[in-house]
């Protein structure tokens, strides 16, 4: 008993000092999930010092990689079982033994204990919805991947920490919150009480089981004169279409948020093509233990636990974390029983995001409001926009089902009925009313697709005036979109969001434009007022239609000032009370998992000067 009792002391010791951060191990860890649990790390040569081994054992530890676990390595380091895991924890030729690593103490005893059980933490941490004073921090605990091990069916109780060091000798929140099974064992805690404009550190426990360690970002105080922010945004990862090494890129350039702007999992059932890299573990999801299912399979990578674990998350949803092209109370399919769907759908996303805890409220499902504001001091204001829930169906889509196709504008009179909506009636209100009220520096608006005019005609239709769009975004709502940039120029008028970003996803090609009114666009642009910069960022994983075929899509069209659709991967922006440097940064080859990454293009946009320019 004596002995018992010591060990658990000593296991609580380890556990009190801060473990390993995704976001400093992730540029020296190579791994790959094969079929949902059967783990494999490496090592690059290149990359990992002596320490870096070091911290790949103490990540193991943190996360407790089943039996199935395999740890390798270029730095002598050999392919090992767990047995053999156990011994390598006390080899000094590591100098792990007594030893404390950046906040992560080792011993063989603690190896031991840690890895003998499953992990509750396996889907990792993280942050979002970030204020001056508050940020929500997230898990969802989950046995380690593929043990086949449940959860009881009871409430649980997590500790939570919130510090502002990442030793935790500065606490200053903590608390108790229920994981209960009717919301997937997922945690929302509000950390209130923060001071801004400040990195905070945090972590989970479950008596000796503790999670990595987050890192979040409280926001500046809304009339501080913030110096710079910089964002990542992000979109579209098809499992089976790559790898999310885009992430431990996106991680490498320390971003203070993370914007995601939907397409987060997707649903369709596993694919029998043959190249794909790897595998959904299910046929399409329509139930909530499904999608909650998928989500798990999704978080089990650790490039995106990672960037969640390295900044605060702002989200929108798109279309593929419910069904493809659904538009408000419909999927494509005119199923029965879709409403039950998206419910489901909707519950899952909150319960895997870190949303605030009075998004979800169960008695209103199939509704559940996402569209917010945020703010980063007077330098940057943020309209998150939801382009699903509220929209008309789509126009003119093919006969006997719903659903996006391309059009020709002569065959298809209701693109230009103007009681269409994408974002519903009460949300285009709602963000007019954001617009005209915007003082900050840069003002920017997040929402899931691309927006600037797109004539699909080429060659003779095109010069015969003949116009072909894509109805699923903004250009098969163009009444609806020319309100909105209606509203813009309005506040504009006013000396409010004079500086505009509208920044998107969605289509998995990267387009930088100029956002003109529709007049304007007609006229070819000539002396026009740009009322905003549009950079609509590639997919991390998910495929386009060929370089060539967007090339000459746009050639006509001279408020397009950039288009790459053949590169996945995340776009960089840099804001100052001067410009926005955008960086677009591309993966050299998405099913590689451990791909290197380059960028593509730079561009900057000048405040007081609209209008998006190679740098």
């Amino acid at each position: 008993m004596q002995a018992q009792r010591q060990k658990s002391k000593r296991a609580r010791s380890v556990s009190d000092e801060a473990p390993c951060k995704y976001y400093e191990i992730i540029r020296c860890l190579r791994y790959a999930t094969y079929p949902y649990g059967a783990y494999t790390l490496a090592a690059e040569t290149s990359m990992c010092t002596p320490i870096d081994k070091s911290f790949i054992i103490c990540f193991m530890i943190n996360v407790k990689l089943n039996s199935k676990t395999n740890l390798a390595s270029n730095l002598s380091l050999p392919t090992l079982d767990r047995r053999s895991l156990l011994r390598l924890g006390s080899a000094s030729s590591l100098g792990l033994a007594g030893s404390s690593l950046f906040g992560c103490a080792i011993s063989t005893e603690s190896l031991n204990l840690e890895l003998q059980g499953t992990s509750p933490f396996a889907l990792g941490v993280a942050s979002g919805a970030p204020q001056p004073t508050s940020v929500v921090l997230w898990t969802r605990l989950a046995t380690a991947i593929g043990s086949g091990k449940a959860i009881p069916d009871r409430s649980i109780n997590v500790q939570w920490e919130i510090a502002e060091d990442d030793k935790f000798s500065r606490i200053v929140g903590k608390g108790v919150a229920q994981a209960v099974p009717q919301l997937g064992y997922s945690i929302h805690v509000q950390a209130d009480n923060l001071r801004s404009e400040r990195k905070h550190w945090f972590r989970f426990r479950i008596g000796d089981a503790s999670s990595a360690v987050g890192m979040t970002t409280t926001t500046p105080q809304r009339e501080t004169r913030a110096g710079k922010l910089r964002l990542v945004l992000g979109s579209c990862q098809h499992w089976e279409q790559g790898y999310f090494s885009a992430w431990k890129h996106a991680v490498a350039e320390q971003p203070d948020v993370i914007l995601f702007t939907g397409d987060y999992i997707y649903e369709y059932g596993a694919s029998t093509a043959a190249n794909r890299p790897r595998r959904h573990n299910s046929p399409e999801i329509k139930t909530l233990d499904a999608y909650r299912a998928r989500y798990a399979l999704y978080k089990s990578d650790l490039y995106l636990q990672a960037a969640h674990a390295a900044a605060p998350w702002i989200c929108t949803w798109d279309d593929h974390e419910v069904a493809n092209d659904y538009a408000s109370d419909r999927d494509e399919q005119l199923r029965d029983g879709f409403l039950q769907r998206r419910a489901a759908a909707y519950q899952a996303y909150w319960e895997n995001m870190p949303l605030p805890v009075g998004t979800l409220n169960a008695a209103a499902l199939p509704m559940m409001q996402i569209y917010s504001r945020y703010s980063w001091g007077k330098l940057a204001q943020f309209h998150v926009l939801d382009d699903r829930q509220y929209r008309d169906p789509q126009a003119c889509p093919p006969n006997g089902r719903s659903g996006a196709g391309t059009v020709w504008r002569e065959q298809c009179p209701a693109l230009d009925d103007g009681a269409r909506s994408l974002l519903g009636s009460k949300q285009e209100a709602w963000l007019a009313d954001g617009l005209k009220n915007d003082s900050a520096a840069w003002t920017i608006i997040g929402q899931q697709t691309l927006m600037a005019h797109m004539n699909q005609a080429t060659g003779d239709d095109f010069d015969r005036g003949r116009e072909r769009f894509w109805t699923d975004g903004w250009n098969g709502y163009q009444p609806a979109r020319e309100r909105l940039l209606t509203s813009l120029s309005e506040a504009q008028t006013r000396g409010r969001a004079k500086d505009t970003l509208v920044l998107g996803g969605d289509v998995h090609a990267w387009y930088l434009a100029d956002l003109l009114l529709q007049k304007d666009v007609a006229q070819k642009g000539k002396n026009a007022p740009v009322l905003a910069s549009e950079i609509c960022g590639t997919s991390i994983t998910s495929g386009s239609w060929p370089q060539a075929m967007s090339e000459r899509v746009i050639r006509n069209l001279p408020h397009y000032k950039y288009t790459r659709s053949d590169k996945r991967g995340f776009t960089l922006i840099d804001l100052d009370a001067r410009k926005a440097t955008v960086r677009l940064r591309a993966v050299d080859d998405v099913k590689e998992i451990n791909s290197s990454s380059h960028v593509d293009a730079t561009f900057v946009v000048e405040r007081g000067q609209p209008g998006i320019q190679a740098a």
